[in-house]
């Protein structure tokens, strides 16, 4: 048996074993057949094509609303196991999530920080991240804003992608369309929220490309602040070097690498 049909395996009994009520009936049902289907079709191997209902999951103690035809489920359940290890050993004031997706460590992460700055600049993603603050009533703990994070305050175009709705990007053209958001720097984010970088304990970038761009935006949590940084980066990316330099400008050094891939979560403190 191929190593990818026993990743999909995997994969099945993990989401079972974490979606509640009768959508655990309906996806044990379904997904095993129309992997299948896909599979005579010749269609992708993609979980959009396996995921045909709304499901909540549980995840470490918390509910998650995932959308039908979405990569949800793959972004919740056993999603970046090593990262997500590093962060929930973190505590701290503030947590600061940009590029949350529909809140994910967002969520895991409300009970280790006194507040959660969550930030997601696609719409529809934006409305399932609220969704996602109300199911765990966190309203008291997360501050969801729709914007992307960047090196100027103004309106941006968001790139979309047909490889899933947390792949979109400001720096990548897919030729898929575009939508227009509000960028602004995280400089002008905690200036407005009345944030003291002093405060900033970890911030968790993953922007598909722009890290380097929201870095350049955020001088005063940089300079005055030293924030333990967990930030994806591709691994062909032109920004990659640019971005390793720019935090070693503010006494950054890259000490982990976390769920290498095609983009691996780097982990920076500052010395």
């Amino acid at each position: 048996m191929s190593g990818k049909y026993i990743n999909y395996i995997k994969w099945y009994i993990g989401s079972i074993n974490s979606i509640s009520g009768i959508g655990k009936l309906k996806f044990a049902a379904t997904a095993p057949i129309l992997f299948v289907y896909n599979k005579i079709k010749g269609k992708r191997d993609n979980i959009k094509n396996i995921t045909r209902f709304d499901l909540t999951v549980k995840v470490y103690g918390h509910k998650f609303e995932c959308r039908k035809n979405t990569l949800d489920i793959s972004y919740i359940i056993n999603f970046e196991p090593e990262t997500t290890e590093f962060l929930l050993n973190k505590k701290g004031k503030i947590f600061i999530d940009v590029g949350a997706h529909i809140g994910r460590y967002s969520i895991l992460l409300s009970k280790n920080f006194e507040k959660i700055i969550s930030i997601e600049a696609d719409p529809y993603n934006y409305s399932q991240l609220i969704r996602n603050t109300r199911l765990n009533s966190l309203w008291n703990k997360v501050i969801p804003l729709n914007i992307a994070l960047t090196n100027n305050d103004g309106i941006l175009k968001l790139n979309l992608s047909e490889e899933g709705d947390g792949t979109h990007s400001i720096v990548v053209n897919y030729g898929k369309g575009s939508i227009e958001v509000l960028g602004l720097k995280l400089d002008t984010v905690i200036d407005l929220l009345g944030i003291d970088p002093k405060d900033i304990d970890v911030i968790k970038i993953d922007v598909e490309g722009a890290e380097y761009f929201v870095l350049q935006g955020m001088k005063k949590a940089l300079k005055d602040g030293k924030p333990v940084l967990v930030i994806e980066i591709w691994e062909d990316s032109k920004y990659k070097e640019k971005t390793i330099e720019l935090l070693k400008k503010y006494g950054y050094k890259m000490i982990k690498e976390l769920d290498k891939g095609y983009a691996t979560n780097y982990i920076f403190v500052k010395e």
